[in-house]
């Protein structure tokens, strides 16, 4: 640009002390959409400038190298009151031309703004090339803020998703995190955008491998590590590429693993969660169904187990299927004496849209096809419906199922362990259950001993749940006395390892702490067996012992001695002349 054209800008402009911010479409106009429509205007001795309604210049494009020297950035221009409200405005100063299109109307700003080319010649076209130009504006601001508009929903979109979401670019830096992530991993969104997932306070990052590896991976556990901070993840991360198949970034989505559990037992009923390791007892006959249980898990086949109530079915068959091939694929439970036979048939095996009033859209998977690939659990089989049982038998000879309200078949590939606290072959023989079903089912059984038969872990089993209830205490519960240990061994428990759970947890909470004692136990529920002799014996000793142990302790004070033991004075007195027992 000539000198003169310099001149004249600077004549006719001034500073001013007051600066006003660019908005976002003064900044949008400046920085991308004017520089890109000036750039195509032959602009030598020429120069094209954009003004805002303030007569403050925004922007100055020019092809000549005088203009780099002249800095006219929020320079007011000073026109008169009556030019001001003028749209079009040809100006002659000294030797210089200058075209202005003011006000121009834009519908991304309700103030418009203006156009001004400055020549040192006539330009007889100059303002319909500056209406071109304002149109080509207002098309390209448009469409731009038009995907401007869909990439903030986009982003809006993803912030209300409650799984987490990042993002990267190839060099690991972060381009994108949604609010959800942010709680997620305790972080704030503002920081963390522009980190870099190399360096702290990141560690071991999941899409760093990504892009190393350019491979995705879907479905795993992950620990994510931020400012030391352990987040435990289900994670599921993609690499991301270009057209030419370039990397780019990577992206991930991940929530809370226990969220994740919650998401499967809602789907499947429970995890597999026990694994052999968890039982407790060091006994041979424990010991020797754990050891058949592992056989038993290495084979393919149908399991029956057969047990009391509270000796471990749900536990073992959760046991077989972690211990099997199978433990990678999901393990499905169903209580078959908890639903209706309409319900159960649907429940189990599915059911179309429209099947029946209240079905949902869509349908729905029964257990059987949420348990492909892995175990499917029927508890309480016995109380199964006939009419079902006939349905489950075909389902195991053909491994096709169909759902409720369908023609069509579908083929599983399912293990059925079986669970019942009844006799099912008394059951067949009363024609209560079906024979071939039973058979079907009885491919490899597994009887499970009651507590009474395996006395020998009793104590590991006391010390498991006084480990396990002592942190709900205030204060601990220490040990248990031989003399309630006697007693807990002389009772049969019908109830089995849950009756004994119930009976230490309120024994314990009754003792307050410190040595659990025949009276705690007795106080939580434990009652004397009259048709036992062992028990009798063993509780008669134990009461002389405990008695005589608590005279001593008092210096034979009866009041003391019944206090500490919480029975009366009167029961003192009465005992002491069973036993023979002389105060001191």
């Amino acid at each position: 640009m000539s000198k003169l054209l310099c001149e004249t800008l600077k004549n006719l402009t001034h500073k001013s002390q007051q600066i006003k911010k660019n908005n976002y479409l003064d900044d949008f106009f400046t920085g991308h959409i004017f520089p890109s429509v000036a750039a195509v205007y032959p602009l030598s001795n020429r120069a094209l400038i954009l003004i805002d309604k303030d007569d403050r210049i925004l922007s100055t494009v020019s092809h000549d190298s005088d203009l780099e020297e002249l800095d006219l950035t929020n320079r007011f221009f000073s026109f008169s009151e009556s030019n001001s409200k003028m749209h079009k405005l040809m100006i002659r100063y000294d030797k210089a031309n200058l075209y202005l299109l003011k006000n121009i109307p834009t519908a991304l700003n309700s103030y418009g703004y203006s156009l001004l080319l400055i020549s040192e010649s006539d330009i007889p076209e100059a303002f319909s090339d500056l209406s071109r130009m304002s149109e080509s504006l207002e098309n390209i601001a448009v469409e731009n803020e038009k995907q401007n508009k869909s990439h903030k929903e986009l982003l809006n979109y993803l912030d209300a998703v409650d799984d987490g979401i990042s993002a990267c670019d190839k060099d690991g830096n972060v381009t994108y995190i949604n609010s959800s992530a942010c709680k997620l991993i305790g972080a704030d969104k503002e920081k963390v955008i522009g980190e870099n997932l190399n360096n702290p306070p990141f560690k071991d990052t999941i899409l760093v491998q990504i892009i190393k590896s350019q491979k995705p991976q879907m479905d795993f556990e992950y620990d994510l590590y931020y400012s030391g901070k352990r987040s435990h993840l289900m994670n599921s991360a993609y690499p991301v590429f270009d057209d030419d198949g370039k990397i780019i970034g990577a992206i991930d989505i991940f929530r809370r693993i226990k969220r994740s559990y919650q998401i499967a037992s809602n789907m499947a009923g429970h995890r597999a969660s026990y694994e052999f390791n968890d039982f407790i007892g060091s006994g041979p006959k424990l010991q020797n169904k754990i050891n058949l249980a592992k056989e038993f898990s290495n084979i393919n086949k149908n399991t029956l187990i057969e047990g009391e109530s509270g000796t471990g079915k749900d536990l073992f068959s959760q046991s077989i299927h972690n211990f099997s091939d199978r433990k990678a694929g999901p393990f499905v439970a169903i209580n078959c004496a908890n639903y209706p036979i309409d319900l159960f048939d649907s429940e189990l095996f599915g059911y179309e849209e429209g099947a029946f009033t209240g079905a949902k859209k869509g349908g729905k998977s029964g257990k059987f096809e949420l348990a492909e690939g892995g175990t499917l659990f029927l508890d309480e089989i016995g109380e199964m419906p006939m009419q079902l049982q006939a349905k489950l038998l075909r389902a195991i000879e053909t491994k096709q199922i169909t759902r409720l309200g369908s023609n069509k078949t579908i083929t599983i590939d399912v293990r059925i362990i079986a669970a019942t606290n009844k006799d099912l072959e008394k059951m067949v023989e009363r024609k209560q259950f079906r024979e071939d079903l039973y058979y079907r089912l009885k491919i490899l059984y597994l009887k499970l001993p009651p507590l009474r038969e395996r006395r020998e872990d009793l104590y590991e089993l006391c010390e498991h749940f006084i480990e396990q209830i002592n942190p709900e205490m205030e204060i601990p519960v220490t040990g248990i006395s031989n003399e309630a240990l006697d007693l807990i061994r002389s009772y049969d428990w019908p109830g089995n390892i849950r009756q004994l759970e119930n009976i230490l947890s309120i024994a314990m909470f009754m003792s307050g702490g410190g040595i659990l004692e025949i009276s705690h136990l007795t106080q939580a529920g434990l009652e004397c067996q009259d048709g036992d002799p062992y028990f009798k014996k063993n509780l008669e000793d134990s009461s002389l012992d405990i008695l005589l142990a608590a005279l001593n302790d008092n210096g034979y004070n009866i009041k003391q001695t019944a206090e500490d033991l919480g029975i009366s004075r009167n029961t003192i007195y009465r005992k002491m002349k069973k036993y023979g027992i002389e105060r001191k």
